[in-house]
């Protein structure tokens, strides 16, 4: 062997040294062999062998043996060296270039990043093996000396680990903890039992993990010794904690076994960091995107940098203006005003100047207004520059100046023609006016508001939101707007006007000024209703039309087809959406639908617009019939089609069928309620319905007058006539015209729709067809509609109000009966504080009386009799008039049954009973009278919330003052009243109103003035008849220890809750909300006796509540406490299993009984 003693120990030494250690180490010649056992590399000793030895690199090793056999011999030493790994060796001659020497061969496998190679040392000389021996002898000993040097320096490293203040970790290949020192662990917030075993990827932000095994990945299967890598990592108590790490692969022998990381806590310096990049890219967003010019120059006036704005603005390139300074653009006339801004900041030392306008010259020669800001640059508290901004003010300077040119001009201009000119200041709110201020609304410019708050005042009340909001919204936004809404003038009368404004912005974008253009267009405004009005009446006339109709788009869609369309044909607009469907329904045949295209297309391209080309085809209907159609198509200027659609199947049959139609069509025509009139070319009337002649039979005989004789009773042809409108045109008409009676009176309003009266075979007018409907009746119902809707939405608004308004008299109510069960009667406070309690009770019946009127709590219905209750009052009225007013009742015979809450009756008759007292202070009669009356189908056609069927109705009448007519149209309204201020809320009535619709009743109201009024109130009539009975509910409070659950949003009102039901024994638990009253109840639920819940919460309501407590608890009982509820929702709430309900605000009694009701029911 070669290697004898500490050499063969090296050799078979597991350390993973390199071959450039070996080589290093050894003095004696080495080879490192590739697996081919080619040449790979040699050490500096094998020079000793021969010079020619470094240039066999890349070939066989095999070829510097000359003998055959020990060139084989070798070539088989060396394959079981890579097979098995072991050292072994061989004797043989080896010839290096004229050299040829016997030499001892020793080789061993050697493997570095999963390649084996073989290491072969090549001894051939005795002296230099025992120098080797004690090369590598000495080796040995610098080794063990290394290692002592190693144990300390790994007993420094320890106690350096312990005590350093970043982390340092080893883990396995997968990433296991295996180590982790004190600082670590405490920065992370575990236990090193807790950590070590647990992989360290566990900890990396789940948004990271992936980047962070694939890095570890990738140093594992590059083999690099040392990376370094950043990564955020979540401690204990789920903080995120950015770590800077130094991460280094451990091997063992040649293998990888792990990785040790030297971790900093780097998140402060992360967060500096991602705050600087932010910082950075709005900088330079801004300064790349910014509308003015953003720019930096020396001192010399030399540009620095400089955005993409100057291309724009100036049209020099930036690279362009970069090589110029700013005595280049500057106007001379600018010039000192620059320079005295640059010595204030250099000289005295003023960092920043500006706003200040120059003038400066653009690349095409254009002058251009700048408005300048600019500050100076400093290093090391020297300046060096100056940064500024420059805006484009040239628009502005332009509008100023032609702006002041043309004020005086544009005056005389406005006056001239009846506009008013506006200047609004948004800072100060006032308002400047001029121009035909007098001419358009009456007033003098003295007279007219200064302010935009007189400006409201005079808008039209139902236009007054829409147009404030439009204009606030445009001055907040800075834009121009147009309004159109109706102004006062000062006689009172209202005018239209068009409102279009311009707002001024200044450097900052904030309005500075409004400017504005009025104009009076109410006449425009006339003339657009009057549109809107004929389109809606040809659009029923359309819908109406007694033929078929379809209008066809450009694109060949079905746009439109009327009711008799889908009656004559049997398809809608679904079934045939567009042309292509409609011919394939209409025409299966596919030679019959080629021959109806053709000819379609035809006259598509040779008809004019308005031009008809009628046709007449044989068309397949829904239910599989045929029928002969005659069309008639009409182009439009817009490229559209109108096609009317006529059935004249019937046409082509005998006399005898044609004789039947007419006979048929003489009926109908006779039958239809609406008026049917046909004159001739002269207006000559040859023929009327039934109808005609039942309205006008003070014109009788009809036939043979001519139309404005007859229904107009003058003699001349009227100016607007639609008949003869029709004769000329051969177009239908339509509009509304009053509706004639005797004596030249008015007695309704008609629909008057005329057509032309064609002859088929010649298509000529003989004459006009005039179709009259009477929407008299409609305009009533339309004018009641409107009165109900106004009075539904202020209903809504005062029953939303109501819960509020309980809730802070609960508190007043609540508290002050808290007060007096410490007080004594001779007290001096109690007075005090039972004044108190009564004005929240007096509150408490005010938001009952809204709740009532606005219909927005549940009636208890019975059957009353209503002249018992009536017999009830009298004697209170009688006590309740004066002795100058006499009360009287003339009461039906038999008992009047209706289903009635016997309060709120009582409280209508007291209402009613107190306008009467006001009205007679001289006195008068009072009567109240009954009796069965009976509304037919014309009496209820008109008014649409009654129906059909008998009544009781309760007349209620004085001989009092009266009202004029504009007092009674508004009668009913809530807070309307003609008494002065304290002496009523306009509530009374009202709430008359509102009680008689909850009984599903009507009520009317006449009166005249000096004579007296009379107000009509019919209830239905109960067909059974019952007993009437007075209801008893007094109860005596009761008390108690239980324990309680209030559940209220209101903390006031849970606390008063507390007190009250604390003084009577009770056990209270209070919630703010449903949510926390389901976490207490869940916990406790078996030690909770009851549950008071209010209805209206945030979050979650107290149906919603309820429901969650029922999940808990079937048998859970619940009592609620409301300050308004919507009778669906409380009725509700009572079915899904609430034991019972009180109304906000309650008294100490009353809380205490609904209490003790509640825990003592037992669910069935």
């Amino acid at each position: 062997m070669p290697f004898e003693g500490d050499l063969g120990t090296a050799l078979q030494d597991e350390e993973p040294f390199t071959f450039r250690e070996w080589a290093r180490i050894l003095p004696v010649p080495t080879i490192l062999l590739n697996a081919n056992f080619t040449v790979n590399t040699v050490n500096p000793a094998c020079k000793s062998l021969g010079s020619q030895l470094a240039k066999l690199r890349g070939l066989p090793f095999s070829n510097l043996f000359p003998d055959p056999s020990e060139s084989s011999l070798v070539q088989n030493m060396l394959e079981h060296i890579i097979s098995d790994g072991k050292i072994r060796t061989c004797k043989a001659h080896l010839r290096i270039a004229d050299r040829e020497m016997r030499v001892d061969l020793t080789g061993r496998r050697f493997s570095q990043k999963k390649r084996n190679f073989v290491l072969l040392v090549i001894d051939s000389l005795a002296s230099e093996k025992e120098h080797a021996r004690k090369v590598v002898k000495k080796a040995i000993e610098e080794r063990e000396k290394a290692e002592r040097a190693l144990a300390e320096s790994q007993t420094r490293f320890e106690q350096f680990v312990a005590h350093v203040s970043d982390i340092i970790v080893t883990t396995d290949i997968k990433g296991c903890f295996t180590f982790v020192n004190p600082p670590g662990l405490k920065l992370i917030g575990c236990t090193a039992e807790e950590l070590l075993g647990t992989r360290f990827f566990d900890l990396v932000h789940p948004a990271y993990r992936k980047r962070a095994e694939k890095f570890y990945s990738t140093q594992f299967a590059k083999r690099k010794a040392t990376t370094y890598y950043e990564v955020p990592v979540i401690d204990r108590s789920g903080k995120i904690m950015w770590l800077g790490q130094n991460v280094q692969l451990l091997f063992e022998t040649d293998r990888i076994i792990g990785f040790k990381a030297i971790s900093r806590n780097i998140t402060d310096r992360r967060l500096a960091e991602d705050e600087l990049k932010k910082s950075q890219r709005r900088y330079k967003d801004l300064f790349e995107n910014a509308n003015d010019v953003i720019y930096t120059h020396d001192l010399k006036g030399n540009y620095l940098s400089v955005n993409d704005a100057i291309t724009r603005i100036l049209g020099y390139e930036r690279e362009e203006f970069l090589k110029s300074r700013y005595q280049d653009f500057i106007a001379p006339s600018s010039l000192p005003l620059v320079r005295e801004n640059l010595r204030l900041k250099v000289e005295q030392g003023i960092q920043c100047t500006g706003p200040y306008e120059i003038l400066v010259r653009s690349k095409s020669g254009k002058p251009v207004w700048m408005e300048i800001t600019s500050r100076l640059m400093l290093k090391e508290g020297k300046p060096i520059g100056i940064h500024g901004i420059a805006r484009d003010v040239t628009d502005r300077r332009l509008v100023q100046d032609r702006l002041n040119e043309s004020q005086e001009l544009y005056s005389i201009v406005t006056e001239q023609t009846g506009q008013l000119i506006y200047e609004y200041d948004p800072a100060t709110g006032k308002v400047k006016w001029s121009g035909a201020i007098e001419a358009t609304t009456g007033y003098t410019i003295q007279e007219l508001v200064s302010d935009t708050r007189g400006w409201r005042k005079l808008i039209h009340p139902e236009d007054r939101f829409e147009a404030v909001a439009a204009f606030e919204r445009a001055v907040a936004r800075g834009v121009s707007f147009q309004i159109d809404y109706r102004f006062k003038r000062k006689d009172g009368t209202y005018i239209w006007i068009e409102d279009k404004g311009l707002c001024q912005k200044d450097e900052s974008g904030s309005v500075f000024r409004v400017l504005g253009i009025m104009k009076d267009i109410s006449g425009r405004k006339h003339v657009e209703t009057a549109l809107d009005l004929e389109r809606k009446k040809f659009q029923i006339l359309v819908d109406n039309a007694p033929f078929a109709l379809m209008m066809l788009s450009q694109s060949n869609d079905l746009a439109y087809v009327n009711p008799k369309f889908k009656e004559l044909f049997g398809y809608d607009l679904q079934e045939v959406p567009n042309g292509r469907e409609w011919l394939r329904k209409a025409f299966p045949e596919s030679a019959y639908r080629k021959q109806v295209i053709a000819s379609w297309m035809q006259d598509m391209r040779k008809g004019a617009t308005g031009e008809q080309r009628p046709r007449t085809f044989k068309v397949r209907c829904k239910d599989g019939t045929d029928k002969l159609i005659h069309f008639i198509p009409v182009q439009l200027s817009t490229g559209d089609q109108i096609v009317s659609c006529e059935d004249i199947t019937y046409r082509i049959q005998g006399e005898k069928a044609l004789q039947e139609r007419e006979r048929f069509l003489a009926s109908v025509f006779s039958c239809i309620q609406d008026g049917l009139s046909i004159m001739d070319k002269d207006l000559r009337i040859i023929r009327t319905n039934a109808t005609m002649q039942k309205w006008y039979k003070h014109d009788e005989p009809l036939i043979g007058k001519k139309c404005h004789e007859a229904y107009q009773g003058i003699d001349e042809v009227c100016p607007s006539c639609p008949a003869l409108q029709t004769l000329k045109t051969g177009q239908a008409t339509s509009f509304v015209i009053p509706k004639g009676g005797p004596a030249n009176s008015i007695t309704g309003w008609l629909d008057v729709c005329t057509f032309p009266l064609v002859v088929e075979s010649s298509g000529e007018i003989e004459g006009v067809i005039v179709h009259l409907r009477d929407v008299t009746e409609r305009r009533h119902l339309e004018e009641q509609l409107r009165q109900a809707s106004k009075m539904e939405a202020i209903g809504t608004l005062a029953g939303g109000l109501a819960h509020d308004f309980n809730n802070l008299l609960q508190i007043v109510l609540g508290y002050a009966d808290l007060l007096l069960l410490g007080k004594n009667k001779a007290e001096s406070d109690y007075q005090r504080i039972l004044a108190i309690r009564t004005a929240a009770k007096r509150g408490s019946d005010v938001v009952q009386r809204i709740l009532t009127f606005s219909r927005k709590v549940e009636t208890k219905l019975r059957p009353v009799n209503l002249n018992q209750e009536l017999r009830f009052m009298e004697d209170l009225l009688r006590s309740t008039m004066p002795k100058n007013i006499a009360v009287k009742l003339q009461l039906a015979e038999n008992p009047v049954m209706i289903q009635a809450d016997p309060t709120q009756i009582e409280q209508i008759v007291l209402n009613l009973a107190v306008n009467a007292k006001q009205a007679m202070p001289k006195g008068g009669n009072f009567v109240l009278e009954t009796r069965t009356v009976d509304l037919d189908r014309d009496y209820c056609r008109t008014r649409p919330e009654t129906k059909p069927g008998k009544y009781v109705m309760l007349m209620v009448s004085d001989t009092g003052k009266g009202m004029d007519k504009d007092v009674l149209d508004r009668v009913f309204e809530p807070f309307f009243t003609t008494k002065q201020p304290g002496e009523g809320t306009g509530l009374g009535l009202s709430i008359v109103f509102g009680i008689v619709k909850s009984h599903l009743g009507h009520i009317t109201c006449s009166s005249e003035p000096e004579v007296g009024t009379v107000f009509k109130l019919y209830f239905p009539l109960l067909k059974e008849q019952f007993e009437s009975f007075a209801e008893t509910t007094q109860q005596m409070p009761a008390f108690g220890s239980e324990t309680l659950l209030m559940i209220d949003d209101e903390e006031s009102i849970r606390n008063l809750g507390k007190e009250l039901l604390n003084e009577a024994g009770y056990n209270v638990l209070t919630a703010g909300s449903g949510q926390e009253a389901l976490r207490i109840y869940r916990e406790i639920w078996e030690g909770v006796s009851l549950v008071i819940l209010d209805l209206v919460m945030p979050d979650m309501s107290g149906l919603e509540c309820l429901e969650e407590l029922l999940k808990v608890n079937p048998d859970v009982k619940v009592l609620i406490a409301s300050g308004y509820s919507p009778a669906n929702q409380g009725r509700e709430i009572l079915e899904l299993g609430a034991v019972g309900f009180v109304s906000k605000p309650y008294n100490f009694k009353q809380i205490l009984a609904a209490v003790r009701a509640a825990l003592d029911y037992r669910h069935k």
